[in-house]
């Protein structure tokens, strides 16, 4: 499915009204794209910090007091829901019975039965229930995507997804199990769920070793090992305490390598040219040794990474056709896959 240019159109001349239940600066994030859109119009938020209301007054809009308040308000077609605290789904489905459509950043749901129970309420309500999957439009991502769909590098067998930082865990909420804080649940069912589009065989969790080394009570990183019945071995890195910054992803496959230096895509392929040379050996250290000797530069060819083209903008137009014309996303699977393997990393990372 996707939004045709007159079914656009015709939304902008009456748009979407919806409401922010909290009001962070990711809410602000999305509050930016959908005005940029045209699409939808901002009538009011709900925040339990006084400051953020008081910063969404200024903007002239409602200021409500509770969920109820928005449940209440018979023109908010859209609640954009931004709660770290929102895991237990009691908001989700308090607005679904009030007939509201819900766009839903994590954490929508912590475990499985939640999230069939918040799915169940939105389809009897025939409302939609979507989450906010932005990873999946993440560049660095799409082009991986593209070059193990496009079979480009050969049977890709081995992938490393690192996310590292050395600035810490920066915000309060995360640190904390009441909020459903800790990197497992916040950058790693993203990485998860990247990794999941990529083979969707079915896996086993290898190995999970969760870092406490910045003291909080929930986990500061991890490393995730997860073997693919297809073959694929996936590590999954998150480390907010690196002084050194680790390649954004590694590929391996049968006739090539790739390497994704940063968020900005800098990087490269290089291919076998599929030509015998020979093999000149390395001193190693207080060793000798051919096979872990580089390649010939006669047998390789080093090239750039593909070149992916997106539409950022594709999922609010895709959201808001949705909403007017009646189609659902159904994604409930993957999510809930996604979310057992987080839960199944983290009871395994505690052993």
């Amino acid at each position: 499915m996707s939004a045709n240019d007159k079914s656009i159109d015709d939304i902008k001349l009456r748009p979407i009204k919806y409401a922010i239940l909290g009001y962070g600066g990711l809410a602000e994030f999305h509050q930016r794209r959908f005005n940029n859109l045209g699409l939808f119009e901002l009538k009011g938020v709900c925040d339990i910090d006084f400051l953020r209301a008081e910063h969404a007054a200024w903007q002239g809009v409602i200021v409500y007091n509770s969920v109820q308040e928005i449940a209440n308000d018979p023109e908010i077609e859209l609640v954009l829901i931004n709660c770290p605290g929102s895991g237990d789904g009691n908001a989700i489905i308090q607005l679904a019975k009030a007939k509201k459509h819900l766009f839903c950043e994590k954490h929508a749901a912590v475990n499985p039965k939640n999230w069939d129970a918040m799915v169940e309420v939105a389809r009897q309500e025939d409302v939609l229930l979507v989450l906010n999957h932005n990873r999946r439009l993440d560049k660095d991502f799409r082009i991986v995507q593209d070059l193990v769909c496009k079979n480009t590098l050969g049977r890709v067998y081995k992938i490393v997804s690192n996310v590292s930082g050395g600035n810490g865990v920066f915000k309060e909420w995360m640190k904390y199990k009441s909020s459903y804080g800790g990197a497992m649940l916040n950058w790693g069912i993203h990485l998860i769920d990247q990794i999941c589009l990529l083979d969707k065989s079915a896996l086993q969790i290898k190995h999970c070793n969760l870092s406490y080394v910045l003291g909080h009570e929930t986990e500061d990183g991890f490393e995730l090992d997860l073997s693919f019945d297809s073959g694929l071995q996936a590590k999954i890195v998150v480390d907010n305490n690196s002084f050194i910054p680790q390649p954004r992803w590694q590929v391996w496959a049968t006739r090539g390598s790739a390497i994704i230096h940063d968020w900005d895509c800098n990087g490269y392929i290089v291919f076998s040219k599929g030509v015998g040379s020979a093999i000149s050996g390395v001193h190693l250290g207080n060793g000798y040794s051919k096979s872990k000797s580089q390649l010939n530069p006669n047998s390789i060819m080093q090239r750039k990474l593909p070149n992916v083209k997106l539409d950022q903008d594709m999922y609010y137009k895709n959201l808001a056709y949705s909403i007017r014309n009646g189609y659902n996303f159904d994604d409930n699977q993957s999510i809930k896959r996604v979310l057992s393997i987080a839960l199944g990393a983290l009871d395994v990372g505690k052993v």
